[in-house]
């Protein structure tokens, strides 16, 4: 019957003409939505989407509706589950409501594996599924930055079942040396340089095409041009982590 119905009039004592194309009007009187229905859907859907994102599969799909992880707080979960039953589905250009009134967005590409979201305008969460041992665990990345300020990431790794696994199981913390080659540099000349960075900041970028980290020093933007010139020479920065199977190791050691 679908989920708008019209009544019929009842009570007529006499047959009318049938209404033409023309003089055909729409009784807004008798016009209404059958919430049950709606709601029969809406529940439908829901199970429907909670039967595959239940699985004992791994994906990045489930790791969105599953983890309870601090970046997606702004996200209610049921709103999480319907986006990543559709994204499960093919589906592309999805958006769904935060808890602040404003949409977020999925990005595409996005894959069993890789799933990458816009929060808000400064903010995006990426997940992707690694295999360990023959139980994959799920990589989250969660980035803040704009054009005003440089772009940091926190990374957080949960394993088959989703429980939090300490960043040093996975890899080795950077420290913000690593992103510096000041191989024949002066040790009074290096202190002088390092200094000029006040802070650490990095973004980390999840490949969505296979399991390679790229770690961004994002904190060299901050400096003036001139700081930023006289530590050119000594910078390697993204650095690129590939996965060995049980951890992520830099690709140039």
């Amino acid at each position: 019957a679908g989920l708008w119905m019209v009544s019929a009039a009842a009570g007529a004592s006499s047959v009318a003409a049938e209404p033409t194309p023309e003089t055909a009007e729409v009784d807004t009187d008798t016009l209404f939505i059958d919430t049950d229905s709606v709601e029969a859907v809406a529940d439908s859907f829901m199970h429907d989407a909670k039967e595959a994102l239940t699985s004992k599969e791994v994906t990045a799909y489930r790791a969105f509706a599953m983890i309870k992880d601090p970046a997606v707080t702004i996200l209610p979960a049921k709103n999480r589950m319907a986006t990543a039953y559709d994204a499960l589905l093919g589906y592309n250009n999805l958006t769904l409501p935060t808890n602040e009134g404003r949409l977020a967005e999925v990005s595409k590409p996005h894959s069993r594996s890789y799933l990458r979201v816009t929060l808000t305008t400064s903010s995006e969460v990426t997940y992707k599924v690694l295999p360990r041992g023959g139980k994959d665990i799920v990589g989250i990345a969660y980035t803040v930055g704009d054009s005003a300020t440089v772009r940091d990431s926190e990374l957080r790794f949960y394993d088959e079942r989703f429980r939090p696994i300490a960043l040093k199981r996975v890899m080795t913390p950077l420290r913000i040396e690593d992103f510096f080659d000041f191989r024949g540099v002066e040790k009074g000349m290096r202190g002088e340089l390092m200094a000029l960075l006040p802070f650490m900041a990095v973004e980390y970028s999840f490949s969505p095409d296979n399991e390679e980290l790229r770690a961004r020093l994002t904190a060299v933007e901050a400096l003036s041009r001139e700081d930023q010139q006289r530590l050119a020479p000594y910078l390697r920065s993204p650095l690129l982590l590939v996965w060995d199977g049980g951890k992520y190791r830099r690709m140039d050691k």
